[in-house]
């Protein structure tokens, strides 16, 4: 168990959702409420991911993007494309120019989203989980150049969604007559223990192909073109291994800034007492007996730690134990007391202390403000 383990804990996927679709020239998806943090990815052929504020970004071929704003963006081929694909939170789709009920579930997968020239495949739409008509374009036909099918359950994704937009030919092989691939993914985020990596991801960062990224996404594109079983736990798990290859990739370059002490994992010696501090964070520990973890004197160990990771041992320790208490706190059934021996305080009114003095509040009233905010942790 290491720091970004920890950070990631609430952020896993579950019940991901990988779409695929068709998508020629010209084609836009427009995120209206997009989740805390997202991946996009090109498997094939290039992009723009066009936020509501701030530049265009463009998206090559193999690139990978960590997307972490609460504002609208839209992905297209190029950045003046309208969208023709609107995309809510709850992994609904409603089609630009299309009539039909917007509280329709409509699950972004099979979509077309384009013009309709050569290659772009059927413009249709299908009916939702209720029964209703399709929802066509102006006059109750097919909606021009963009297509989705309803999901079966008519219920929104738990945890996490992902949507595709994708040409003929295989995943990645460079065909497909024009056509484009993009995959994104979108994490429901919860809790504190987080929030020290995703403060430390810009709105969005690009990651540029790389062997072990082109593997891998050869691997989720395969998966996502046909139905097998055993599809989801695939999808989830492939997801988890992404954001873990694309954040280790970005905070890798020298003009990022990592969370506290993630670079210092790579120190043999310094990595070896990060990994036993976030291992058992309850011990009593001192500088003395995290000095012999590492196999040095104390002063060498203080001076060392404090230079790889920005701030002394148990300065550290402390910040990270009152990080663990506040993701406790909104536990239900969650106690002051159990909660400040689980991070290592016999006694509650010294925990209670530390806590108001590292966090700027109190146990009682951050575990109330937690009652009042949703369970996705807004950014």
């Amino acid at each position: 168990m290491d720091l970004l383990d920890d950070y990631l804990a609430g952020v896993r996927a579950h019940g991901a959702v990988f779409c695929n679709a068709v998508s020629t020239p010209p084609w836009g998806l427009r995120f209206t409420e997009p989740a805390p943090l997202a991946l996009g990815a090109m498997l094939r052929g290039d992009a723009w991911l066009v936020p509501d504020e701030g530049a265009a970004v463009p998206l090559r071929q193999g690139d990978v993007a960590l997307i972490r704003t609460r504002l609208p963006y839209t992905v297209a081929d190029r950045p003046e494309s309208a969208p023709r694909v609107l995309v809510d939170g709850a992994d609904r789709c409603v089609l630009t120019g299309d009539p039909a009920d917007s509280g329709r579930n409509w699950r972004v997968t099979g979509r077309t989203v384009g013009d309709g020239g050569p290659g772009a495949g059927s413009a249709s739409a299908s009916g939702g989980a209720d029964g209703g008509p399709a929802g066509g374009g102006p006059g109750g036909g097919p909606a021009s150049g963009a297509s989705a099918s309803s999901r079966a359950d008519g219920g929104p994704a738990s945890g996490s969604s992902a949507s595709g937009a994708s040409g003929s030919g295989g995943p990645g092989d460079g065909s497909g007559g024009g056509s484009d691939l993009l995959i994104t993914a979108g994490y429901r985020v919860g809790g504190e223990l987080c929030a020290p990596l995703l403060d430390a991801l810009p709105a969005i960062a690009v990651v540029r192909p790389e062997p072990g990224l082109a593997s891998l996404l050869d691997l989720i594109a395969a998966e996502v073109e046909h139905d097998e079983p055993g599809q989801q736990v695939v999808l989830d798990r492939f997801l988890d291994l992404l954001l873990v290859r694309v954040l280790r990739s970005w905070f890798a370059r020298s003009d990022t800034t990592p969370p506290t002490g993630y670079r210092a994992l790579a120190d043999p010696d310094i990595g070896h007492v990060l990994r036993r501090l976030h291992e058992d964070p309850a011990r009593p520990w001192t500088v003395a007996s995290l000095a012999d973890e590492a196999g040095m004197s104390r002063t060498v160990f203080a001076r060392r730690f404090s230079a790889l990771v920005g701030k002394p041992p148990l300065t550290y320790l402390t910040d990270w134990r009152m990080t663990l208490a506040a993701d406790r706190l909104r536990a239900p059934g969650a106690t002051i007391t159990a909660v400040a021996r689980g991070v290592g305080y016999a006694d509650g009114f010294a925990f209670s202390a530390a806590f108001k003095r590292v966090r700027g509040i109190s146990p009682s009233a951050h575990r109330a403000s937690g009652r009042e905010l949703p369970a996705t942790r807004a950014l």
